[in-house]
């Protein structure tokens, strides 16, 4: 686990692990645009929330058909099962090259920011949206992620990026290195969901205080975003990609 000083009250904290397990005011969902679960990051979120998740999302009304959340934006259901108070779902771009990509891969990661602090969260926990299937190069990523964590920041006192695959893990770190200053990991309270890069690694905990609800889905046939491969089932994707944009070549990790 790596800290960075984002601000001089927000503490930016990459490490590599299993989101579910880690504890704080909210995670982030890499969702799709129907938010009725799928693969990767968003599969093992619904999974580990259990079926009340899914029900939450359906009760989300649409904003056009088959459409809950579009791309770019954000939206917060309860935690249900997981220990943290919130799921912040919200849908990033397939890479079509930056300047298609790069404007809604900010507003996704801008209006889930924007929608922690509304909540009144002291921390709040990201996986890498997008550099999944979705094909955004790790590098454009990290950059735009902790760009826009530092500009959004606001109230909230932690960032977590929880990075389940190491070269998007890597590609983080490397981006805050070069544009962070660093600084000492925060304190605390319950670190029973460390582990020391396991199988399948797991996350350290935020602000034990704020842990609340989880839940979880199995409805859409849609593949969400998020990174490679924390349960991922690669054939999902072939539904989402109807539904949005084409996909490009490279999407397909």
């Amino acid at each position: 686990m790596l800290a960075y000083k984002l601000t001089p009250s927000t503490v930016l904290v990459l490490q590599r692990g299993d989101i579910t397990r880690w504890i704080g005011g909210a995670i982030v969902n890499a969702a799709n645009e129907r938010m009725l679960g799928g693969g990767g990051v968003d599969g093992a979120i619904h999974r580990a929330a259990g079926p009340e998740l899914l029900q939450a999302c359906k009760e989300v009304p649409p904003v056009a058909r088959n459409v809950r959340c579009p791309t770019g934006e954000a939206r917060h259901t309860k935690a249900f099962d997981l220990p943290v108070r919130y799921v912040i779902h919200t849908v990033g771009p397939i890479y079509d090259g930056p300047e298609e990509s790069a404007p809604l891969l900010e507003s996704a990661y801008r209006s889930s920011l924007q929608l922690a602090n509304k909540l009144t969260l002291k921390s709040v926990a990201f996986p890498a949206i997008s550099c999944g299937v979705f094909g955004y190069p790790y590098d454009e990523a990290a950059e735009i992620a902790l760009q826009i964590s530092q500009q959004e920041a606001g109230q909230l006192e932690q960032i977590h990026f929880v990075l389940f695959n190491k070269s998007v893990y890597d590609a983080f770190v490397s981006e805050a290195a070069n544009t962070l200053e660093e600084a000492e990991p925060p304190e605390d309270e319950d670190r029973s969901a460390q582990a020391a890069e396991p199988a399948v690694p797991a996350a350290t905990t935020a602000q034990a205080s704020e842990a609340a609800d989880g839940s979880d889905a199995n409805g859409s046939k849609r593949k969400a975003d998020g990174e490679p491969d924390q349960n991922a089932e690669e054939g999902e994707e072939e539904q989402q990609t109807k539904e949005r944009t084409p996909k490009p070549e490279n999407a397909e990790l």
